[in-house]
């Protein structure tokens, strides 16, 4: 896979995250929302809130879950820049089996992809919804998962992959610890996330 789309004019910003999960009741509850409708909305709020013309915002998976709704990819396809979305396990196994609305989806991202390389500040960098030691540049190339929320990383092969500081999780639950909900990340902010998230089960 090549290179993302690249907004034009200004200076190029990528923004990156994962596990939106509009519409989940549950993981809303565990979010500390009262119902998904509060969640959704402030999420929204973040992404209009960082929406920049000159950004490429990339969504590493999980965007709804079960349930979706066509109203929050209109608000998704109103926002500044360029989107990119990478299948996650409820991309493939749930909610965009059931969604036929192709124009709204081409209209809201530029790409869907399971996987993509691109290059950020002319560093490397590779991504995918879980992570997958297959899929890990060794070169010391970054590398973007989400999937596994704040929760420690399960297996030993994916402890020892996590724990590689050049792998960073975008999850917004892990974002969450420094930043509000909904708020994409640059990849220097996600560096210091992750460093926090890190701290907790290291």
């Amino acid at each position: 896979l090549g290179e993302a789309p690249k907004p034009r004019g200004g200076s190029p910003m990528n923004l990156y995250l994962a596990d939106l999960h509009f519409c989940h009741q549950s993981v809303a509850l565990q979010r500390g929302f009262s119902t998904y409708h509060e969640q959704d909305e402030t999420i929204l709020k973040s992404l209009r809130d960082r929406s920049d013309p000159n950004s490429t915002l990339f969504i590493l998976g999980d965007l709804f879950s079960y349930r979706f709704d066509p109203h929050i990819l209109e608000e998704l396809a109103a926002l500044y820049g360029t989107r990119v979305l990478l299948r996650g396990n409820h991309e493939v196994n749930h909610w965009m089996r059931q969604f036929s609305d192709t124009a709204l989806l081409a209209r809201t991202f530029a790409d869907i992809c399971d996987w993509l390389d691109i290059s950020d500040q002319d560093r490397p960098v590779r991504m995918s919804h879980a992570p997958i030691s297959g899929l890990a540049p060794g070169d010391g190339s970054y590398y973007l998962h989400g999937h596994i929320h704040r929760d420690p990383p399960r297996g030993l092969h994916e402890q020892v992959l996590c724990a590689n500081p050049h792998v960073l999780n975008t999850s917004l639950d892990v974002i969450s610890l420094v930043h509000p909900w909904g708020y994409p990340c640059t990849l220097e902010e996600l560096i210091v996330c992750n460093r926090l998230w890190k701290g907790e089960w290291a």
